[in-house]
């Protein structure tokens, strides 16, 4: 009795045909969910790629062992800025307000709520430009030039760190990035060459 139910059993399974409802249904619900994901992905990537033809402000980032080299091209020529890591006496209270192994000689500034064009390489050896407030992490390759293109809407100081490891200070090359308003922003670039806009107070520190 019990090879008869089986016998039967099996005879139902090989008689049944496909459903073509059903075969329809699960071959195109996938297919729409994946065309939902691939146009806003590639608009994503295309504005990437060609970012740079919209930008009204491009910087030029350079990974060197072990600080960040930033060139400005801007209306009054390209402007360089060197930033390196500031170590903080932390025995001073009146420091307790500034990151550890996060606070730079200097910043770079961009304006908000513009398209900034960041060209990213290095001079030695591998390294990444990351700033995780941003969800920017891009690879500084020696010999190739990465592209990334950002509109930062919050203004703020956002700070970051190499991300790729390049030696032994590879822990020692803080970034930081100040959005400002466009006003802000246009006064730093003018008095940049006079005085580099810091964010430490240079008597409580000291710089490798």
């Amino acid at each position: 009795m019990v090879f008869k139910r089986y016998a039967l059993y099996i005879n139902d399974i090989l008689n049944t045909v496909h459903n073509l409802k059903l075969e329809v249904i699960w071959t195109f619900i996938p297919i729409f969910i994946v065309l939902e994901l691939i146009f806003p992905s590639l608009s994503l990537i295309a504005d990437d790629e060609i970012g740079n033809k919209a930008s009204l402000h491009t910087v030029s980032v350079i990974g060197n062992q072990w600080y960040w080299t930033y060139e400005l091209n801007t209306v009054m020529g390209i402007l360089k800025q060197v930033s390196n890591l500031v170590l903080i006496d932390e025995t001073e209270p009146s420091n307790k307000k500034y990151a550890r192994l996060l606070t730079t000689t200097n910043a770079i500034s961009i304006p908000v709520g513009l398209k900034t064009s960041f060209f990213i390489t290095s001079n030695d050896v591998a390294h990444s430009w990351a700033i995780q407030g941003l969800g920017i992490k891009v690879d500084a390759i020696p010999g190739r030039i990465n592209l990334k293109t950002v509109i930062v809407s919050k203004i703020g100081l956002y700070t970051g760190m190499c991300s790729e490891l390049c030696g032994i200070e590879h822990g020692f090359m803080p970034i930081s990035l100040q959005v400002l308003t466009l006003n802000n922003w246009g006064y730093n670039l003018e008095n940049m060459n006079e005085k580099i806009l810091t964010y430490i107070d240079v008597k409580n520190i000291w710089q490798i």
